[in-house]
């Protein structure tokens, strides 16, 4: 992924993004059961839930090195990688709804913490494993991640509605 520049307009865009998963994700998922969206279509694909328990173990990691970013000067972390914490939490076993209610408020705190940082903020590095990292950069590789993801629930989701 390229390195971006800075600026409160890719600020704006990436906070755009954060905002936008939870909801992208409600709407396509809205007229589900419970059952359809822990269905996965194959053997070898998963769910809506499971993808949706996989974000939450991004969320849950990557915003976790934010806050540790805004709160420590410089911080060394080790990588937790984010696919192993849903499978800890068990994510995927949870009733979507709650997960979904979960992952939503979550995004509020997050985005609420995030929209009040100045733009000098954003800057502010964290090692993670042997890279360094911004406020800003894990933000808009969180807002990515997950957007790679709606795609695939949205075209999951119309499958399943026409069964």
């Amino acid at each position: 992924m390229p390195k971006t520049t800075i600026t409160s307009a890719n600020i704006a865009e990436v906070l755009a993004l954060l905002v936008e998963t939870p909801a992208r994700i409600a709407t396509a998922t809205a007229v589900l059961t419970e059952t359809q969206l822990h269905t996965p279509p194959s053997a070898k694909e998963w769910s809506i839930a499971q993808i949706l328990a996989h974000l939450r173990g991004f969320d849950d990691v990557w915003t976790h090195t934010i806050y540790a970013m805004l709160t420590t000067e410089n911080p060394h972390m080790p990588v937790f990688h984010p696919r192993e914490w849903s499978k800890v939490v068990g994510y995927g076993r949870l009733p979507f709804t709650t997960s979904l209610q979960s992952f939503t408020l979550k995004r509020v705190e997050l985005v609420v913490v995030l929209q009040k940082l100045p733009e000098e903020k954003w800057a502010r590095p964290a090692m993670l494993g042997n890279h360094t990292h911004s406020v800003f950069s894990q933000a808009r590789r969180l807002a990515l991640h997950e957007a790679t993801h709606w795609a695939e629930i949205e075209t999951l989701a119309e499958q399943l509605q026409k069964m």
